[in-house]
C-alpha cells in the first residue's frame, strides 16, 4: 500500500492537473476565438453591405424597387454595426468602431443628399466612391484587430502549454525515482520471497516433498510460507499412503494372477511388459520390463495392436488361432487381448490373457476320433439297410402291401439320411487331417463346378427348382484337390436346394480375378442375421429347421475345405431376400504349372 499508493497519488495529481489545464485552456479558446470570430465575420457583413449599397446608389432611387433594396442595404449594415459595438473585446477595438460608426452617419447623409442635376451626378459619385473606402477600411480595421488578437492568444497558449509541460515532466521525473526507489524495497519485501517460494514449488514438481520454506515475516507472504509447508506436510503424507496403498494392490494383483492356471500379462501402450503371472514368465518369458515384441517371437503383437488400435477386447476362437508350448508335455494356448482404458476413454494399458485350452483340444480330438470310429461302425450296418430297403422296394422278395410300401419307403428314405449323416462325419474326419491330406493338382475350377452341378440337376428338376450354370468365359485354373472341392460345392448346392420352395431359382457362378470366387445365390426364405455368425460352425442347426435337414456338419465341411485351400467362406443374406454363398479360393499358379499348361 505505501508503494503503490504513492504511485497512485502521482497519477491523480498529474490526471486531476491535466484535466483542470484542459478545461482552462479549452474555455479560454473556445470563448476568445468565438468572440474574435463573431467581429471578423461582422466586419466582413458591413463591407458586403457596402458594396450592395454603392451599387444600388448609383441606380435612379426614384424607383420603388430600387429605394426598398437600398433601405435593406443599411439595415444590414447597421445591424452588424450594432452586433459589433456589443462585441467589443479586444483594446483599441472600440476606437476603431467609434470612427467606423461615425464614417458610417457621414455616408448616410451623403445619401441622402444626391443630386437631382445630371451635371452634378458624377461629382457626388466620387464623394460617394471616397466615402465608401473610407468605411471599408475602417470595417477592415476591425477584422485585422480581432486577427492580430487571435495570434496573440495563440501565443499565451503556447507559454501555458510549455509551463504545463515543465509541470508534468517534473512530476514524471519525481514518479520515476520514487518508482525506482519503491522497486528496490519491493523486491527485498516482496520478490525474494516470492522467488524462493517458486523454487520450492519447482522442487515439488520434481517429486522432492522433504523441504521446508523459511517464514520470514507474519505478513501475506508469512501466511503463504505456512500454507505452503503444510500443503507438502499433506502431500508427504499422501504420498506415503497412496504408496502402500499402490504397494497392496500391486502385491494382492500378483496374487490374483498368479493363482490362476492360465497365463496372465499386463502390457504398458508402447509394448512394455509391467506385470506376469508365474506362467507368463515361466512359458513365454513375460518377465516385467521386457518388450512384447521380444517374447515368444512376437506371436501375441497382432491381437496386442488390434486391441490399442480398436479399445475393444479382442478374443481369439477356435483351436486354428491357438499356438503350441511344450512343458515337459505338449500344451495349446489361446491369446486374448483386453484394452484397459483411463477416465478419459484413452487406452492406459493391455491385459493379455493366454488360456490354456489344452484340455479342450484333447476333449476335442477325443470327440473327432470317436465320432470316426462311431461313423465307420455304422456304415455297415447302413449299407445293409440302404441295400435291403431298395430291394424291398424293387419287389424282388415278393409284392408288397400298400402299408408294407409305406414303410419300406420310409426305412430307405431313413436309411439315406443315415448314410449321408455317416459320410459326413468320415468327411469332418478327413478334413481334420489337415492340408497335407489334400491331392492337390492343377484343374479347371469352372469344369469341376459344373460336373457337380450336373450331377444334382435331376434332383433340382424334382423339387421344380431351377438351376442356372452360366458357362465361364475363360479356363479358371488352380492348384485344388478336385474331390474336396466337388464335395465342397455338394454341399453348398444341397443346401440352396433344401432352403428354397419350388419354383424358385439357384445359380451358380465361377468368377476369375484376383482370387477365383465360387458363388451359389437362391432365392429362398433367407437367414437371420443373428445366425449368420454360427452358420459354419460344427453341428450348428438355426432355429426352425426339422430333423430331416441334417445335423449341421455340411457347412462346416465348406469351411473346412476352404481353409484348407488357403482360402475363405462367407455369407450374405437377408430374411425374405434369399442367400448367397461365397467360396474364394487362391487363382495363382507356380511358374512351373502354367509352362506345364502352354499357358
Amino acid at each position: 500500500m505505501a508503494g503503490f499508493g504513492s504511485l497512485l497519488a502521482i497519477l491523480l495529481v498529474t490526471g486531476v492537473l491535466a484535466i483542470a489545464l484542459l478545461e482552462r485552456y479549452s474555455g479560454t479558446l473556445d470563448r476568445i476565438f468565438r468572440e474574435n470570430y463573431d467581429s471578423v465575420r461582422y466586419g466582413q457583413e458591413m463591407k458586403d453591405a457596402l458594396e450592395e449599397i454603392e451599387r444600388i446608389a448609383e441606380q435612379d432611387v426614384g424607383n420603388d424597387s430600387v429605394a426598398l433594396r437600398l433601405q435593406a442595404g443599411f439595415g444590414r449594415f447597421e445591424k452588424n454595426l450594432v452586433l459589433e459595438r456589443g462585441n467589443v473585446t479586444v483594446p483599441g477595438e472600440n476606437v476603431t468602431v467609434d470612427s467606423l460608426e461615425m464614417r458610417w452617419k457621414r455616408h448616410r447623409l451623403l445619401l441622402s443628399r444626391r443630386p437631382a442635376e445630371q451635371a452634378m451626378r458624377a461629382a457626388w459619385t466620387d464623394s460617394l466612391h471616397a466615402s465608401t473606402e473610407r468605411i471599408s477600411a475602417s470595417a477592415q480595421a476591425v477584422v485585422d484587430v480581432n486577427f492580430r488578437n487571435i495570434l496573440s492568444v495563440d501565443g499565451q497558449v503556447r507559454r501555458n502549454a510549455a509551463w504545463a509541460r515543465r509541470m508534468l515532466l517534473t512530476l514524471l521525473a519525481g514518479g520515476v525515482l520514487l518508482f525506482l526507489g519503491l522497486s528496490s524495497l519491493v523486491a527485498a519485501w516482496v520478490l525474494r520471497p516470492v522467488s524462493a517460494l517458486t523454487n520450492s514449488v519447482r522442487e515439488i514438481g520434481r517429486g522432492n516433498l522433504d523441504l521446508a520454506v523459511p517464514v520470514p515475516s507474519h505478513d501475506e507472504l508469512g501466511e503463504l510460507a505456512e500454507a505452503f509447508n503444510a500443503m507438502a506436510g499433506k502431500l508427504r503424507e499422501s504420498r506415503r499412503m497412496d504408496r502402500q496403498r499402490l504397494w497392496r494392490v500391486h502385491r494382492a494383483t500378483q496374487n490374483a494372477i498368479d493363482s490362476l492356471p492360465d497365463a496372465v500379462a499386463v502390457v504398458t501402450p508402447n509394448g512394455e511388459v509391467e506385470m506376469g503371472n508365474k506362467a507368463a514368465r515361466r512359458l513365454f518369458s513375460l518377465d516385467s520390463g521386457k518388450r512384447l515384441e521380444d517374447c515368444c517371437e512376437g506371436r501375441f503383437m497382432a491381437a496386442f495392436r488390434k486391441a490399442v488400435e480398436s479399445r475393444k477386447p479382442v478374443f481369439s476362437h477356435g483351436f486354428d488361432a491357438a499356438f503350441q508350448v511344450f512343458d515337459e508335455r505338449e500344451r495349446f494356448f489361446l491369446p486374448h487381448a483386453l484394452p484397459v482404458l483411463d477416465g478419459d476413454g484413452a487406452v492406459a494399458g493391455v491385459t493379455l490373457v493366454l488360456a490354456d485350452i489344452t484340455q479342450l483340444r484333447r476333449l476335442d480330438e477325443m470327440k473327432s476320433g470317436a465320432l470316426s470310429v462311431v461313423a465307420h461302425e455304422l456304415r455297415t450296418p447302413i449299407t445293409s439297410l440302404r441295400m435291403a430297403s431298395h430291394l424291398l422296394l424293387d419287389e424282388r422278395m415278393g409284392e408288397l402291401s400298400p402299408r408294407q410300401e409305406e414303410l419300406a419307403t420310409g426305412l430307405r428314405e431313413d436309411s439315406e439320411r443315415l448314410w449321408r449323416i455317416v459320410e459326413e462325419l468320415l468327411d469332418v474326419g478327413r478334413m481334420e487331417a489337415g492340408s497335407a491330406a489334400l491331392e492337390l493338382a492343377v484343374a479347371d475350377v469352372h469344369a469341376v463346378v459344373r460336373k457337380v452341378a450336373e450331377e444334382r440337376r435331376e434332383a433340382f428338376r424334382a423339387k421344380d427348382v431351377a438351376l442356372e450354370i452360366p458357362e465361364g468365359s475363360d479356363v479358371a485354373l488352380a492348384r485344388v484337390d478336385a474331390a474336396r472341392l466337388s464335395l465342397a460345392v455338394g454341399n453348398l448346392l444341397s443346401n440352396a436346394l433344401r432352403y428354397t420352395s419350388a419354383g424358385g431359382t439357384v445359380r451358380v457362378e465361377v468368377l476369375s480375378g484376383d482370387c477365383l470366387t465360387i458363388s451359389v445365390q437362391d432365392d429362398g426364405e433367407g437367414i437371420a442375421s443373428e445366425h449368420l455368425p454360427h452358420l459354419f460352425e460344427r453341428f450348428y442347426r438355426a432355429p426352425g429347421q426339422d430333423a430331416a435337414s441334417g445335423v449341421g456338419l455340411g457347412l462346416a465341411i465348406v469351411r473346412d475345405v476352404a481353409e484348407a485351400h488357403g482360402g475363405h467362406v462367407h455369407v450374405e443374406s437377408c430374411l425374405g431376400e434369399g442367400s448367397r454363398f461365397v467360396l474364394e479360393l487362391p487363382s495363382q499358379m507356380p511358374v512351373a504349372l502354367e509352362a506345364d499348361h502352354g499357358l
